[in-house]
């Protein structure tokens, strides 16, 4: 959402909240004052019908007083002449004075008269109930008059009682006048004509009274005149009226249009509409000064900052404009730019000097590790050669001592050795090499090389495996460097108890867990437990010993490979370490590629090649090529398949190709390697570059890490049958000690070896007389290994010399792929032909037969 966008947004919503603060604030008073007004024209109304209803009543007095003091009427009251009523009482003038119904009593209350028109000629049964109990109406006993209401079955009717007197309004009454006027409909219309109102009269127990009525019941008798709007066009008035005995009997009802109220809606309809529009001219008004003065400078400053970060051009400033918070703003991301320019430069010149400082980083590694295994080597190899002495000639003493200095030594190697993985993690420089393994085999293999640590202090290592553990696709050296690590600070800390390795495979993830019944630890040991160089505490490193590197490197290794590991202990309950790994995938052969039935190893009639190629049309052309010369072929699509087939199959030889996906020839070249049962068959390199340079630069036919084992350098020389029936070895090596003592190891084992101090005179000793096999140093003076080796690899005479590597150098991927050790030929794809290719299967056939 852009600035402006949102300022739109802000101030339209701000406006439309204030209109619609002040359209409900004006609302409701204005709303609130129209209905007060409306109340009080109601009540107004209400007061004017009762006014009429009242003055009708007067009227009715007047007529009812002048008859009542007539003394024609007075002496009938006394005489009851039955001829009085029709001599005296005209109807007629009865009915153009409204009287619909006149009774006139004795002084008992006796009827003497009564006549009632257009009602059925006989008066409302109400009435004639009220004139017997003694009711008001008879005048007789206090001689003035009385006025009314009564509600009666024939509808409301409006009543005077007067006593009967002589003219002179003086003496003893002789009976009572009543004289009533029916309120019926052509009454009430001549009163709504009169008043110009709407008006009923409703009885207030009427079971057919209306709703309106029944919900002000309540307000009728609080308060005078109650007003309540009927509907939303109509307002009502009301008003209680009581008969003549006192009680509430009648409700007067006035309605009207609302014409007060509604007017005010439409008031406040207009109002609102002008705050709107008021509203919106002034949002565009804010909007434009907005545009003008603030949000348009925004905008430039905003394409100055976006051309900075799309084009990295540092030197691009924000034009100034004015002198308020804007100006100072682009005053300020001017100064940054400058400082970020500065900076820059500074980071450039920081960044080349951490580069040179990774690479002396890098390079005091490589020389460390030169410098420190170089005099272990000669340590660990006296050693273990003094001690086999000593052991020869019966000296027990020397012997253990001699073993003590080995084991010193070993352990040193291993401290170096994890100083350097550490420093390779961090750096970012410790390559993974995944491999589908066989989950079973790997753990007895584990438990096959810790069971002495686990005896050690008297404890029972336990093994807990699912039925069908599968594989596992992961380094299998890193990944049994964890195990290893975890189960042997398991047998360290326990002592007659049971140390369990348990496997599980929850989901895609493969769990290792060690669990002990040891000291276990407190969760502040717990806290810094991963941390390099951190044991539990210091009482621990001074009983158990260590270095605190194991755990740290454990963990790195665990999350290089997708995982994590975990801990939970208790003090003096034991430890559980979990590692959780991704389970991976397990390579499975390529679509479309048949395999033949191969038969085992040692019951071939004709050598076996397996062809590594992701490309269908190499596989297809080199699988015909050998064919034809009589060799059997099988194929592999990608570097994983082609070592399980590898693992499968064991070829006599193997052609691979460099560069391949996910997998490249580098990397399968150097699974091969590592594997024992691998590294001993040729590959023939297949490359789309030349790199001649690179197959040929070391064709070594094994490669070994100083401090050098006996068995590894032996198994290493037994491996090269074709070499012990010469048995003449040149060793290249520039530490004396190291010299000698790798001289009386050969020399034990039957070989007659020549020494050389660098490659110099490697070089030299090697035109004067040919050797079987050269052992070779990479860090020397004057011409080291690398150089040698590219030497030795440009005389057609001696290229086929196996060269042992023999190395204390922490050698990084660039030089693995310069020390190609493994790699006995090299031909370049597109530009070999049928006939080299076929050679150079040959002879490489020829040696391992």
């Amino acid at each position: 959402m852009t600035l402006r966008t949102k300022t739109l947004l802000i101030i339209g919503l701000t406006m439309l909240a204030l209109i619609a603060l002040l359209q409900a604030a004006s609302a409701y008073f204005l709303l609130n004052d129209y209905a007060s007004l409306e109340t009080q024209s109601m009540r107004q109304d209400v007061d004017r019908a009762r006014n009429a209803l009242t003055a009708n009543l007067e009227a009715l007095d007047t007529s009812t007083r002048d008859y009542a003091f007539w003394d024609v009427i007075y002496d009938y009251a006394q005489s009851h002449d039955p001829t009085f009523p029709a001599e005296n009482l005209d109807d007629a003038a009865l009915e153009s004075l409204g009287v619909n119904l006149t009774i006139i009593t004795d002084e008992q209350g006796t009827i003497l008269f009564s006549r009632t028109r257009a009602m059925d000629q006989q008066p409302p049964p109400e009435l004639v109930q009220l004139l017997a109990i003694n009711s008001p109406l008879n005048r007789t006993k206090d001689s003035t008059g009385l006025i009314g209401i009564l509600a009666s079955s024939r509808g409301p009717l409006l009543l005077a009682a007067e006593p009967l007197l002589p003219n002179t309004r003086s003496g003893t009454p002789r009976g009572t006048l009543i004289m009533a006027r029916f309120l019926d409909d052509t009454w009430i219309m001549q009163i709504e004509k009169m008043t110009r109102l709407q008006i009923d009269l409703i009885a207030l127990d009427s079971p057919d009274r209306p709703a309106d009525l029944r919900a002000v019941e309540s307000l009728l008798l609080e308060q005078t005149m109650p007003v309540r709007a009927i509907n939303n066009d109509q307002i009502g008035g009301y008003t209680l009226i009581k008969d003549v005995n006192g009680k509430p009997s009648l409700v007067l009802r006035v309605t009207a249009n609302r014409t007060i109220y509604l007017q005010g809606q439409r008031s406040v309809r207009s109002q609102a509409l002008v705050l709107l529009a008021s509203g919106l001219a002034l949002v565009i008004l804010t909007l434009m000064l907005l545009e003008r003065l603030v949000l348009a400078r925004l905008g430039r400053l905003g394409a100055v900052v976006e051309q900075v970060r799309s084009s990295n051009d540092l030197g691009l400033r924000v034009p100034i404009e004015g002198r308020d918070e804007l100006a100072r703003l682009g005053g300020e991301v001017n100064s940054m730019l400058a400082a970020l320019d500065h900076g820059r430069h500074e980071l450039e010149a920081a960044r080349d000097e951490a580069q040179q400082a990774n690479q002396a980083k890098s390079t005091f590694l490589s020389n460390m590790s030169h410098e420190l295994r170089t005099p272990l080597n000669a340590i660990i190899g006296y050693s273990e050669m003094l001690r086999e002495d000593a052991e020869a000639d019966g000296n027990s003493n020397s012997a253990s001592d001699l073993t003590k200095i080995h084991t010193a030594g070993q352990h040193l190697l291993g401290l170096i050795n994890d100083i350097l993985d550490l420093s390779k993690i961090e750096a970012g420089k410790l390559e993974l090499l995944p491999e589908s393994i066989n989950l079973s085999a790997f753990i007895a293999e584990i438990a096959e090389l810790t069971e002495p640590l686990v005896e050690k202090n008297k404890n029972q290592l336990e093994v807990e495996l699912p039925e069908q553990p599968g594989t596992i696709w992961i380094d299998p050296t890193r990944l049994r460097q964890i195990l290893l690590n975890l189960l042997s600070n398991a047998a360290k800390f326990t002592e007659h108890g049971t140390i369990t390795l348990r496997v599980s495979r929850p989901a895609e993830q493969v769990v290792f867990e060690v669990r002990d019944t040891g000291i276990g630890m407190t969760p502040e040991q717990q806290a810094r437990l991963f941390q390099p160089f951190v044991q539990a505490d210091a009482s621990t490193s001074r009983k158990y010993g260590g270095t605190g590197l194991g755990l740290a490197i454990t963990r790195r290794l665990a999350q290089m490979m997708g995982g994590d590991i975990t801990l939970a202990s208790a003090i003096e309950s034991g430890s559980s370490f979990s590692v959780v790994l991704p389970a991976g995938y397990t390579p499975i052969p390529t679509p479309g590629i048949t395999q033949p039935a191969i038969a085992p190893p040692h019951s071939r009639e004709v050598p076996l090649v397996l062809v590594i190629d992701d490309d269908a049309a190499v596989r297809e052309y080199v699988e015909r090529a050998l064919k034809n010369d009589g060799v059997q072929v099988v194929l592999a699509a990608g570097g994983a398949e082609g070592l399980r087939m590898a693992r499968e199959l064991r070829p006599d030889v193997i052609t691979l190709d460099v560069m391949m996906p996910e997998f490249d020839g580098w990397a399968v070249l150097t699974a091969l390697k590592d594997d024992i049962a691998l590294r001993a068959i040729p590959v023939v390199m297949l490359t789309m570059v030349d790199q001649q340079s690179t197959g040929y630069a070391l064709g070594a036919a094994a490669y070994l890490n100083k401090p050098i084992e006996r068995e590894q350098l032996l198994d290493a020389l037994r491996r090269l049958s074709h070499v012990r029936q010469q048995r003449h070895i040149l060793l290249i090596e520039d530490d004396p000690t190291t010299r000698q003592m790798m001289r009386r190891l050969l020399e034990k084992e039957g070989w007659a070896v020549r020494e050389a101090e660098n490659g110099r005179i490697g070089l030299q000793q090697v035109n004067a007389s040919k050797p079987a096999l050269i052992l070779l140093d990479l860090m020397m003076p004057e011409v080291d290994g690398f150089t040698f080796a590219a030497e030795l690899r440009r005389n057609p005479e001696w290229r086929d010399i196996p060269v042992i590597v023999v190395t204390a150098k922490d050698l990084t991927p660039e030089d693995r792929i310069r020390l190609n050790g493994y790699v006995e030929r090299s031909i370049q794809k597109g530009l070999y032909r049928r006939e080299d290719l076929l050679a150079e299967v040959r002879a490489l056939v020829r040696v391992r037969s």
